[in-house]
């Protein structure tokens, strides 16, 4: 019966996975449009890497990183979820032959 089956703990396996696997993508990513941030501000000091407005932003491109891929996990679990125990067991009741 789909009411009972992994699937949100295999979900909950997967999105961890995947943020754990995207997070160098994530941080390449943001260095990447750091420094075209950086070369358009002339160089300005305020923005060179490892300093707070750096480390700031780089802290909130991280969650946001991780909160898209558990938005999109969210979405796609919920997409193909299965329906309440009661739907499943009438499922299953008109599946079986008398």
């Amino acid at each position: 019966m789909r009411a009972h089956g992994p699937g949100g703990q295999a979900t909950i396996t997967l999105v961890l996975v995947a943020a754990l696997a995207a997070t160098p993508l994530i941080l390449i990513l943001f260095r990447l449009i750091w420094l075209g941030v950086w070369v358009l501000s002339g160089r300005a000091p305020f923005y060179e890497e490892g300093l707070l407005m750096w480390r700031f932003c780089l802290f909130f491109a991280v969650i946001a990183g991780w909160a898209a891929i558990a938005g999109l996990a969210a979405r796609f679990y919920h997409q193909r979820a299965p329906g309440s125990l009661r739907e499943e067991i009438l499922h299953e009741a008109a599946r079986k032959p008398a």
